[in-house]
């Protein structure tokens, strides 16, 4: 961002040099220029992405109390606040990808509420976030157009009432999606990157034989992902089916960090994670005006004790255990110092730990 604001374009420095879509597409960012001209620092970015993914919580909130009743929402905005895949985004630098979080969590919730319009505004944001949140927009969209359609189905039998148009905003909405991935895919990634396919694409040649690699590692990861709600999100499968595309691509990958929970790659899974958790406990335990609430409350308390433990064990969160508090020593000092002596102009060459640091020069 601070070579754009400086008129340089998305010209990245920090793996490669070019623009920064060679590997992602992600205009959100162009969005994010006003507010990183005010303060242009790294800092900026990591304290924005820390409140957004906070604001979260709210959509989780929303969703929940409709289902389960207020005191069961405020436990799981906290459950989702505490969610050691949650700490493990929000840790690993900035990525563009995980302000889609929020904007996901809000698109399901409007839609689910019948607030067709709201969802799909937070949907078509949330696509501009990176090129790969376009197939959970699609495949969200799907959802709804079959859950809609089903219920339009039994409306026909019970009272004869025609179809909505629900069903036509989901359609519309997935195939929005699905041109928007396929042109950032074969168009915009290829004429930044100079080649005919996305470079991330590499990752995937031998799919099925990385998957039967590290399955140790590849089933720590599941447990990570499901442990700290119980397990409860296996009983909504069709929401779940929304995160498909993240899994595989999670999964299938080449790369062990992308299967790891304290690195960004699970942010698009984060969601669908809490939705499909809620709507499993709403199946078995049923509505607020139901009885057993005594019940969802042990159950809660027990969530609670669980995601607490998981993101003690497993997140890089300040809370968990073997974090060192971080203390600045003499070496930082005289790394300090010797940043404040490099020209405005000087090419920096350095390592990934300093490259925050020098990020916001000329070279």
């Amino acid at each position: 961002l601070w070579t754009t604001v400086n008129g340089h374009g998305l010209f990245y420095t920090a793996l490669w040099e070019g623009s920064r879509f060679v590997n992602h597409f992600e205009p959100v960012l162009f969005g994010l220029l006003p507010l990183y001209a005010l303060v242009p620092r790294a800092e900026t970015l990591l304290v924005l992405q820390s409140v957004v993914l906070g604001l979260g919580a709210l959509p989780v909130y929303l969703f929940c109390r409709e289902r389960l009743g207020p005191a069961m929402a405020v436990g799981f905005a906290f459950l989702y606040l505490m969610s050691s895949a949650l700490h493990g985004v929000n840790g690993s630098d900035f990525h563009a990808s995980a302000l889609a979080v929020p904007l996901l969590l809000s698109a399901h919730y409007c839609l689910s509420a019948g607030r067709l319009r709201a969802g799909v505004a937070f949907a078509l944001v949330a696509i501009t976030c990176r090129e790969n949140v376009s197939l959970v927009v699609f495949m969200m969209g799907v959802y709804w157009a079959w859950r809609w359609r089903r219920q339009d189905m039994l409306s026909l039998v019970h009272t004869r009432t025609p179809a909505d148009r629900r069903f036509l905003v989901a359609i519309g909405l997935s195939l929005a999606a699905l041109v928007w991935f396929i042109l950032s895919v074969n168009v915009v990634i290829p004429y930044f990157a100079g080649s005919g396919v996305p470079p991330t694409f590499e990752r995937y040649g031998n799919a099925l034989s990385n998957l039967g690699a590290d399955p140790q590692g590849r089933l720590l990861y599941l447990v990570q992902v499901f442990g700290p709600l119980g397990f409860l999100s296996l009983l909504a499968p069709g929401v779940l089916l929304i995160s498909l595309p993240v899994f595989a691509q999670n999964l299938l990958s080449s790369l062990p960090h992308m299967y790891w929970i304290t690195h960004q790659n699970s942010a698009l899974l984060i969601p669908w994670v809490f939705v499909a958790a809620i709507e499993g406990m709403t199946h078995v335990m049923g509505s607020p005006g139901v009885g057993a609430s005594g019940l969802r409350h042990r159950v809660l308390a027990v969530l609670v004790v669980a995601t607490s433990l998981f993101a003690l064990l497993y997140s890089n969160s300040p809370i968990s255990v073997g974090r060192r508090v971080p203390v600045i020593t003499d070496h930082h000092l005289v790394v300090r110092q010797a940043i404040e002596m490099l020209p405005d102009d000087a090419f920096v060459f350095t390592q990934s730990n300093l490259f925050p640091h020098v990020c916001h020069s000329a070279r």
